[in-house]
C-alpha cells in the first residue's frame, strides 16, 4: 500500500486515491505529513524535527488511514438497482430506434436517406406532388439516393416514396415498443439479458 497523509489539509492518498477536509484523532502537533510505501516510511514535521523514519504505521496513521476508507465507502456509488438496468435497456432500445430511423430507408429497391433534413424535404416535396395531382399539373424530380446517384421521381413516385419513409418509422416504432414491452414484462436478470436489440 502506498499511502500519504498531510495533516493541515486532512488529506488522505492511498494507493493514488484522494480524500481531504478528512478528520481523525491522535496527531501530534508537529506533525506536517507521513509517507508510506508498502513497507516503510517516514513522518515529516513542521518544527524542524528530522524526518523520522518507521516500519510500522503510527495508531494516529492508522485513524487517519480508517477516516479514508470510511470516506472511500461513502463516495462508492450503489451498484444499479434491477430497475436502473431496466431503464438503461429501455433508453438503449430508444438510442437504436432514432439510429435506425435516420440510417435510411428503402423505396423501389433504392436506399434513400432518412436524417432529419432529408426526411422534412421529403414531406415538402411530398406536399408539392400531392398538389401537382391534385390540379393535374405535371411534376417530375431529380432525387439523390443514399449513394448519390440520383432517381427520377414523378408526382405519384415522391408520394410514395413519402409514404415508404412513414412505413419505415412506423417499423422502427413498433419494433422498439414490443421490445420496451419485453423489458418491462422482465422479471429477473436472466429475462432482462434475454431480450436482444437487433
Amino acid at each position: 500500500m502506498k499511502l500519504t497523509i498531510i495533516v493541515e489539509d486532512g488529506a488522505v492518498y492511498r494507493n493514488g486515491i484522494c480524500f481531504s477536509g478528512l478528520s481523525w484523532g491522535g496527531t501530534p502537533e508537529n506533525v506536517r505529513a507521513l509517507q508510506w510505501n508498502a513497507a516503510a516510511g517516514w513522518i515529516e514535521f513542521n518544527d524542524g524535527t528530522p524526518n523520522e523514519a518507521i516500519d510500522a504505521l503510527p495508531v494516529w496513521a492508522q485513524n487517519a488511514l480508517a477516516a479514508w476508507e470510511l470516506a472511500d465507502v461513502e463516495n462508492t456509488p450503489a451498484p444499479p438497482t434491477f430497475e436502473d438496468l431496466k431503464q438503461a435497456k429501455r433508453e438503449a432500445v430508444n438510442a437504436r430506434r432514432d439510429e435506425l430511423e435516420t440510417s435510411g430507408f428503402l423505396f423501389n429497391g433504392v436506399l434513400f436517406d432518412s436524417d432529419q433534413r432529408s426526411a422534412n424535404r421529403i414531406l415538402f416535396a411530398a406536399l408539392a406532388a400531392q398538389s401537382a395531382i391534385a390540379t393535374g399539373t405535371p411534376y417530375a424530380v431529380d432525387w439523390a439516393a443514399a449513394d448519390n446517384s440520383v432517381v427520377t421521381l414523378d408526382a405519384y413516385g415522391v408520394v410514395g416514396m413519402a409514404v415508404a419513409l412513414a412505413q419505415s418509422g412506423a417499423v422502427n416504432f413498433y419494433a422498439a415498443k414490443d421490445l420496451k414491452a419485453e423489458i418491462d414484462a422482465a422479471e429477473t436478470q436472466e429475462q432482462l439479458d434475454a431480450i436482444i436489440i437487433p
